[in-house]
């Protein structure tokens, strides 16, 4: 019930205002278990399966919906590689936002720093307003995670009117 609430609140609060412009919330493609944590970036990537599901979004966004927007991912690994195959499809970059990462886990692992991230996404990235280098959340209640998406995705909104 909860879960729908929030979804239902989001949908109030969020998309209901926005009847000129349309926006699309996605989530990353498949990640495996901790086998699937890379030391080199320390974080969880994408499996084969993830890979094709993003693939999959990127076409079925930019060809079926016609999608030529702006793009914001969470600076988890797998969140950007799950966005710059939509960015490669469109010719943009996508926009470092920590405010919408989902997860704060309860160990703080170190993100990476933008240079890490342009030598992985070399072109496709660019740091949002918000982006420090190795940026991560942990230790973070639903209730605060609420609050801090809902405020990040606020201002996202009300920036790009």
């Amino acid at each position: 019930m909860k879960k729908f609430f929030w979804s239902l609140l989001l949908a109030c609060t969020i998309l209901l205002p926005l009847a000129s412009r349309t926006v699309y919330v996605t989530r990353h493609g498949q990640v495996g278990d901790r086998n699937y944590f890379d030391k080199a970036v320390r974080d969880i990537k994408l499996t084969p399966l993830g890979s094709e599901q993003a693939e999959l979004l990127a076409k079925y966004l930019t060809g079926k919906l016609k999608f030529n927007g702006t793009i914001y991912v969470s600076p988890l690994y797998r969140t950007i590689e799950t966005g710059v195959f939509t960015a490669k499809l469109i010719n943009k970059k996508v926009i470092l936002e920590p405010g919408i990462q989902e997860i704060a886990p309860k160990q703080t692992i170190r993100g990476m720093t933008s240079a890490e991230i342009e030598a992985r996404f070399p072109g496709l990235t660019i740091p949002g307003k918000t982006f420090t280098d190795k940026w991560r959340l942990s230790f973070e209640d639903n209730d605060a995670r609420q609050k801090r998406v809902g405020d990040t995705l606020n201002r996202i909104l009300s920036e790009s009117t």
